[in-house]
C-alpha cells in the first residue's frame, strides 16, 4: 500500500513520519482504503444470508450503556437519535484519522478519511451529514 498511500500530517504542510505501535498495532495499525470501509459498511449494513451475518447482526447488539443515549456494542458505539440508532466508530494516529458511522434501519452510512490529526470536528461533520440525511 505504500506507493498509494497518503502522507499524514500534524497540520497543515506538516508531514509526520508514521507511528510505530509495536505491541499496540491491534489498537491503532489498520490501513484501509475508502473502498474497503464502503464494503466493510454495506456488510453490516446487510449482512443477508453470508456466512457473517450472525456475527454481524451480533456485534450491533448492545453490550453495556455509556450514556443516556449510547450504548456500546462489539467494536461499534451505539447512538440513540430520536428513533434511530446510529452505528459509529472513529479512530486516529498521529497524522491520520477515520469515521465511520451508519443508520441500519435507513440502509445508508458514511465514511470519512483524512490525513491530519484526528479531531472531533471531523466526527460532528460525520453524524450532521448522515443525520441530515435522514433526521
Amino acid at each position: 500500500m505504500a506507493p498509494h498511500r497518503e502522507t499524514s500530517h500534524a497540520g497543515p504542510g506538516r508531514p509526520v513520519p508514521d507511528w510505530d505501535l509495536a505491541a499496540f498495532t491491534p489498537a491503532g495499525g489498520l490501513r484501509s482504503t475508502a473502498p474497503d470501509l464502503v464494503r466493510f459498511l454495506g456488510a453490516n449494513l446487510d449482512p443477508g444470508t453470508s456466512d457473517l451475518a450472525v456475527p454481524l447482526e451480533d456485534v450491533h447488539r448492545p453490550r453495556r450503556s455509556i450514556g443516556a443515549h449510547e450504548d456500546v456494542g462489539l467494536g461499534w458505539h451505539l447512538r440513540e437519535e430520536g428513533a434511530s440508532t446510529i452505528a459509529w466508530h472513529n479512530g486516529g494516529t498521529g497524522g491520520f484519522g477515520g469515521f465511520l458511522a451508519m443508520l441500519r434501519e435507513h440502509g445508508a452510512g458514511v465514511v470519512v478519511l483524512y490525513n491530519s490529526p484526528p479531531s472531533p470536528a471531523v466526527d460532528a461533520a460525520g453524524f450532521g451529514l448522515l443525520c441530515d440525511m435522514f433526521g
